[in-house]
């Protein structure tokens, strides 16, 4: 993981539009993660040192936003069932 990353949006965001800025951020093949707080970033897809199951998706350049935001939703569903407290 590099702190120099920039961060696109947050899981806990609106995330149309957060999709809509993965796309912007996607250029050939990358790496879309989410760090432990839901911030999510894009980066190369020959990035080192992401855990998998920060792991979004790997997307290329042109993906649909409906696919990301399936993958943002999917992603979102996961980390929230961490969230509830019995």
């Amino acid at each position: 993981m590099s702190l120099t990353t920039p961060r696109v949006g947050s899981l806990h965001g609106d995330l149309s539009l957060v999709a809509s800025d993965v796309q912007r951020a996607c250029t050939d093949t990358s790496l879309v993660w989410a760090d432990d707080v839901g911030g999510i970033f894009v980066a190369p897809a020959s990035q080192q040192g992401i855990a998998q199951d920060s792991i979004i998706g790997m997307f290329t350049f042109g993906v649909s936003l409906a696919d990301i935001r399936d993958d943002l939703e999917s992603m979102r569903r996961e980390r929230a069932r961490s969230w509830i407290v019995d």
